[in-house]
């Protein structure tokens, strides 16, 4: 009940610092399919004995309602979450990430998430928008960007599970000052120029924004497609933070086509630190 509640409240819980991302993706198998992770942080846990070592469990429900408030999909499950360094900086600092895979079709769509600590009753959660394309149009189109995408393993997450590494993005999107911030993302609908025979010439460049003003730009890179299906064309980049304030910002990637003189872009919010993340 307290979940549900806490589900459809307008107001966020922050007992439980949680973060959400909802990120999508066409994928030859299933078509489109809407990625929601979910990130507790550690140290915000109620952690007691279990099976001989300390350890907290989490139980998370999400929901996917379209514009219209009708649920399309759901989730839940219990996160069973070892305790991580201690009452050190890396418990303070680590994160655990649950990820729930949704096949959709294109529209406007809202997820909400919430999580409760099963020890101490103390609750988060979060929303977000998410609006999917229509990739049948044929218009140049980029996915959701995945960002700091890295090799995670159980050890990591702290998370029990068969320990093999698996592919993570950042959730909460929080970076620290003077690092480099990577990104990836698929270009679909790239056509090929008018010849039939020559590939896109595809050219991809990222921007930090602060209330609208462009502070950072990264370099200008050409798009190798090489032997890449021109329907889902993998890229990415990186973008430098140095020298820029602690804040809130939005990171805007722009992929051009220049056979055809079309362009396309995503947007993602970033929160830039001042301390050290684990």
């Amino acid at each position: 009940r307290e979940l549900k509640d806490a589900l459809t409240s307008l107001n966020p819980r922050r007992e439980i610092p949680l973060s959400l991302s909802a990120v999508f993706m066409d994928t030859p198998e299933h078509g489109i399919v809407l990625t929601n992770s979910v990130r507790v942080a550690n140290d915000s846990l109620s952690y007691g004995p279990i099976k001989g070592k300390a350890g907290a469990a989490v139980d998370v429900v999400g929901v996917v309602v379209n514009d219209r408030g009708k649920p399309v999909g759901s989730f839940q499950t219990r996160l069973n979450i070892n305790a991580v360094g201690g009452d050190g900086d890396k418990q303070k600092l680590s994160g655990t990430i649950y990820n729930n895979r949704l096949p959709l079709g294109p529209g406007l769509y809202q997820v909400r998430v919430a999580a409760r600590d099963a020890n101490s009753g103390q609750m988060g959660s979060a929303q977000q928008w998410i609006a999917i394309p229509d990739l049948k149009s044929r218009r140049l189109t980029l996915s959701s960007l995945l960002l700091d995408v890295q090799n995670v393993s159980a050890s990591e997450t702290g998370v029990d599970n068969s320990g093999i590494p698996q592919v993570q993005f950042s959730v909460d999107h929080r970076f620290t000052r003077n690092s480099r911030l990577t990104f990836m993302a698929f270009i679909y609908n790239a056509i090929r120029a008018e010849n039939g025979k020559s590939l896109p010439a595809l050219s991809i460049q990222a921007r930090l924004l602060r209330r609208g003003r462009v502070v950072q730009t990264g370099p200008l890179r050409k798009v190798e497609v090489g032997s890449q299906d021109p329907m889902r064309i993998l890229c990415g980049g990186e973008i430098s933070l140095e020298s820029i304030p602690a804040g809130h910002y939005v990171l805007e990637v722009l992929v051009t086509d220049a056979s055809n003189q079309t362009s396309t872009s995503q947007r993602t919010r970033i929160t830039i630190d001042d301390g050290a993340r684990g």
